[in-house]
């Protein structure tokens, strides 16, 4: 389930006043692609992605149980931010307390670039914060990564390449799912929430 923009510029706006709503949504664009369901699991290409909320809350259970650590929602929110922008295992894929806490956790990056990179421009600094909201740090959103060499700051900024329209540039976190996607096998592993690796 992918939401319409103009839904998504109206929840950026209802559900938080800490960031613009320009950054909202360029931030949903990149993590989610506007998938409220999406869910990451850090160095693990997800095929298929829930369909439901019910399949999102019912597969981050399985994840937590087995100790993976994923993103979730609109904002791709870390599991390990859940406690302390208030969110639940229920509450992580609803709209605003998704965004609310994304946009809490993006107001932080960019107070702390402000102070650090104070001498630049204001672009200069949202894409440190951009960084910092993608990896934890100012720098690492800056490097090129797959296949298409381009960074996380560049795909926050909208840069595209010859290969992808503007709507299927996400975060190499996700992987949307294909008319070709595999359906889950029964001879799958336990830890293979996804199916992604049946046999």
């Amino acid at each position: 389930m992918i939401l319409e923009s103009a839904l998504i510029l109206s929840l950026a706006n209802q559900c938080q006043s800490n960031i613009s709503t320009d950054i909202v949504q360029k931030l949903i664009s990149v993590e989610s692609g506007g998938d409220p369901f999406a869910i990451a699991i850090k160095g693990v290409p997800i095929i298929k992605q829930p369909k439901s909320k019910e399949e999102a809350i019912s597969a981050i259970k399985q994840l937590d149980s087995l100790g993976f650590n994923y993103s979730v929602g609109l904002m791709q929110v870390n599991h390990t931010n859940f406690k302390k922008y208030g969110l639940t295992i229920d509450s992580a894929f609803d709209y605003c307390p998704n965004i609310k806490a994304g946009s809490e956790i993006f107001a932080d990056c960019l107070n702390r670039a402000k102070v650090k990179y104070n001498s630049k421009s204001e672009s200069q600094i949202i894409n440190h914060a951009a960084s910092c909201y993608y990896s934890g740090n100012f720098t690492y959103g800056f490097k090129k990564e797959g296949s298409n060499n381009v960074s996380y700051v560049e795909k926050f900024n909208g840069v595209r390449t010859n290969t992808h329209s503007p709507e299927k540039i996400k975060s190499h976190r996700i992987q949307n799912e294909s008319n070709n996607t595999p359906e889950i096998k029964k001879s799958s592993e336990p830890w293979d929430v996804f199916g992604d690796f049946a046999k």
